[in-house]
């Protein structure tokens, strides 16, 4: 239980830096329609490069344990009490492995979120100064943060939904 406070506290701490500094994004210029592919490029790029170093990380960091697991698993006869003990202890190795990865992974995400490459800034201009200006980023880098750690799966299904999305309004304009 003391590892999902640990990303608790890493997300709420982030989401008050933010708050309270709201730094600057990133936000690329030119016509919006043409800097939303960018940004969603941009995005699975980056889901690619967090995936591929929370693996290597991991890798390091578990491998051997998951090796020993899987040498005991295969000298050990199926069936017995000790073969689906070491069944459970595996699953369990992989579970926190899997929490790992994702705590990693969401600690990249906000972090180059927070250094200025988000989604939402790239998309809504005009956003009021104050309070709302603040949670916009807030939100804007727990959001982005939170789709980089999701993978480049995900990201790259935002990207599909938009290009279909475009696809929809060009043949509507195209028909009338």
């Amino acid at each position: 239980m003391t590892r999902y406070w640990i990303t608790l506290l890493l997300v709420f701490f982030l989401a008050l830096l933010a708050y309270w500094y709201h730094p600057a994004a990133a936000i690329p210029v030119g016509d919006p329609l043409l800097r939303v592919p960018a940004l969603l490029v941009t995005v699975v790029m980056l889901s690619l490069f967090v995936e591929r170093a929370v693996e290597v990380v991991l890798s390091s960091l578990r491998s051997g344990g998951a090796d020993r697991l899987d040498l005991a698993l295969a000298n050990t006869p199926t069936g017995t009490d000790a073969y689906l003990a070491l069944v459970r202890e595996r699953a369990d190795y992989r579970a926190h492995s899997r929490l790992i990865a994702q705590q990693l992974a969401l600690g990249l995400g906000l972090m180059i979120a927070l250094v200025g490459i988000r989604i939402l800034a790239g998309l809504v201009q005009d956003v009021p100064e104050g309070w709302q200006n603040r949670l916009f980023h807030m939100l804007d880098i727990l959001l982005t943060g939170s789709v980089i750690a999701g993978g480049s799966d995900a990201a790259n299904k935002l990207t599909k939904a938009y290009s279909q999305v475009m696809n929809n309004l060009a043949n509507k304009k195209a028909a009338s």
